[in-house]
């Protein structure tokens, strides 16, 4: 997982290249009262960098350094052994694109059928928005 720091709260290179914060100051939103609701691997594993000694972060870093909103919903979380918590950079670029939308995640690792449920749990948990960036070979 690629966790970006901020020093002192610089725009990421997408929210820059995306112009997310032009397009925020203009028309005076920033995802409050949306939550966005993630699908992925896992959330809060901490799994170690990819490559040693490279920066990398834990989730409780990501909410206490403002990676993260203060709250996120881990519906269900991934199987740890292996895990990237490709969900957690996923809910840092939300944050970063939208950092008054709340974030929800369900891991999509388990099955396919969990996948879909995953979605239909987090509808209910109130997402507004789901993403993921989960394929199986055999979906439709």
């Amino acid at each position: 997982m690629m966790c970006l720091p901020r020093a002192g709260s610089p725009l990421i290179f997408y929210v820059v290249s995306m112009r997310a914060d032009v397009a925020r100051a203009q028309a005076g939103v920033d995802g409050s009262g949306t939550m966005v609701g993630t699908l992925s691997d896992s959330f809060g594993c901490n799994p170690p960098a990819f490559v040693p000694g490279a920066p990398t972060s834990t989730l409780a870093e990501d909410i206490s350094n403002g990676e993260l909103p203060a709250s996120v919903t881990i519906l269900a979380e991934g199987e740890c052994a292996g895990a990237t918590d490709e969900g957690r950079a996923m809910g840092q670029i939300v944050h970063d694109v939208a950092p008054g939308a709340s974030i929800a995640f369900h891991t999509a690792f388990n099955s396919e059928f969990d996948f879909a449920e995953g979605i239909i749990e987090l509808q209910a948990a109130g997402a507004d928005v789901i993403v993921d960036d989960v394929r199986y070979f055999a979906e439709p």
